[in-house]
Order: structure tokens, then sequence, then C-alpha cells
């Protein structure tokens, strides 16, 4: 939820994986560096930070099986029929979670808000 709250305003990536067996004690996982870049040209005005996550807050805890009933329940967009066109619009299923939401469908979703 956090990397989609700054996602409008920094670029993520994974640099490198760190293997589990780098660490003592041995971590079930492997690790990796996160590099963080500004953009050039932010996604949204910064002004408009606190609201936009906000939104991303509220979608993220919303009870729903799938985007499809997130975005209905958390009330981020009006109506089945608006979410259904949205989610196409963004190649995403009813079935997909707020985390597989790419930036930019991020931002229009804010900005059908305001």
């Amino acid at each position: 939820m956090m990397t989609v709250q700054w996602e409008p305003c920094f670029d993520f990536t994974l640099d490198n994986k760190v293997p589990a067996e780098a660490f003592v004690p041995r971590p079930s996982v492997d690790g990796g560096l996160l590099r963080m870049k500004r953009r050039d040209h932010p996604l949204l005005p910064l002004n408009q930070r606190k609201p936009y996550q906000g939104l991303v807050h509220r979608v993220f805890t919303a009870k729903g099986r799938g985007l499809g009933e997130i975005l209905e329940r958390s009330r981020a967009l009006p109506n089945n029929h608006t979410a259904t066109t949205f989610l196409a619009r963004h190649n995403l299923r009813r079935t997909s979670l707020p985390k597989d939401m790419p930036a930019r469908a991020w931002v229009e979703l804010y900005g059908n808000r305001h």
C-alpha cells in the first residue's frame, strides 16, 4: 500500500535480489534492494498527495473479493458498470487485487473523484 501511495511521485524498481543465504539467521525468503527515483514529472500535483493517499488507503482496506467489489464498497467508483469499464480499460479482472493496479490506473481513479 505504501508503494502505491507514493508512486505518483516516485518510480520504484527492484534493483537487486539478496539471497536468503546471505543473512544470519537465515530468513525464509530472499531479500531485495528497492530503488526509489523521484519522477521528473509527478503524475499528480504535490498538493493532491494526502487526498490521493487517503483514497489508496480506503481501497486497500475495503472489504470485497477482488477489485470489482472493493471499488464499489470503498465508494471509489459509483457502481458495478463503472467499475467493470474501469477495470477493462486497465486490463484488470474483477478478481484482481488493489496491489495489481498500475500507477496510472490509481491516478485515473483518483482523478475521477476530483
